[in-house]
């Protein structure tokens, strides 16, 4: 894997830093790159065993699973955006985005 160079990096678009917009892009566009090919990344889809990566905002990536449908099994990446708690405390995740793992 190719490590970034501070001369791969785009200087700030606001004078005080990067906007939220800025960092946005850049993790949608990351996550994009994850999704197009994961081994880019560092994750391995190809095993038995799932692959996932947790955001630092606990969002959360899941490049290979198993989804149990009527008629059979489906491989299926899923991206979960961590949304909080309930009343319980119990910690809840929202499924944002999800494909079949080709």
């Amino acid at each position: 894997m190719k490590l970034k160079q501070p001369s791969d990096f785009t200087p700030p678009s606001h004078p005080d830093g990067y906007t939220q917009a800025d960092l946005d892009k850049a993790r949608e566009e990351a996550q994009k790159a994850c999704q197009a090919n994961p081994a880019s990344c560092g994750i391995d889809i190809s095993g038995e065993v799932p692959a996932a990566v947790i955001g630092q905002d606990l969002s959360l990536h899941v490049g290979k699973a198993q989804y149990q449908t009527l008629s059979g099994t489906q491989q299926l990446w899923v991206e979960l955006s961590f949304i909080g708690q309930n009343y319980d405390g119990k910690l809840l995740w929202e499924l944002t985005d999800y494909g079949v793992v080709e």
